[in-house]
């Protein structure tokens, strides 16, 4: 007795197989280029658009100088590693002011500090130098000081 369990198919030619194949090949070569430009496109404008804080945070640095301290890097929204570096930079730039301003009040107040000695000396001087009765040594030697003061 004898019993048939079916039978085995080992491999088999498709028409309809090769045909679909084919216009797939067709339609990739439309398709392909088309996604390929509009994935380009795509990524450029993204890219740009995440760049966009990077260049208004550079412009704004450029306009931050000695004269101009109290300008600050424009406020970034995100809470990232670019947020981070901004308002870091943002406190740099405060602690940068805060010691210029120290530096600049200190040289006001030594320049104030070394006025009146001087002008007190310069007094001395002219009126020194007004006697009549000085040696010749003596007032080229005031007037020498007082070109110098």
């Amino acid at each position: 007795m004898r019993n048939e369990w079916g039978t085995v198919l080992v491999a088999a030619e498709s028409q309809m197989l090769l045909e679909v194949g084919g216009q797939l090949g067709n339609i990739l070569l439309i398709v392909g280029p088309i996604a390929l430009i509009l994935v380009l496109a795509g990524g450029r404008f993204l890219a740009q658009r995440a760049m966009k804080p990077v260049l208004s945070a550079a412009q704004s640095a450029e306009n931050i100088t000695l004269t101009n301290l109290s300008e600050r890097l424009p406020p970034y929204p995100g809470q990232d590693e670019f947020g981070t570096l901004q308002a870091t930079l943002n406190h740099m730039i405060d602690r940068l002011e805060t010691g210029i301003r120290r530096i600049q009040q200190f040289t006001q107040d030594a320049a104030h500090e070394l006025r009146s000695p001087l002008a007190i000396l310069r007094g001395e001087l002219e009126l020194s130098y007004q006697h009549d009765q000085l040696p010749d040594e003596v007032r080229d030697g005031l007037q020498k000081s007082l070109d110098r003061t």
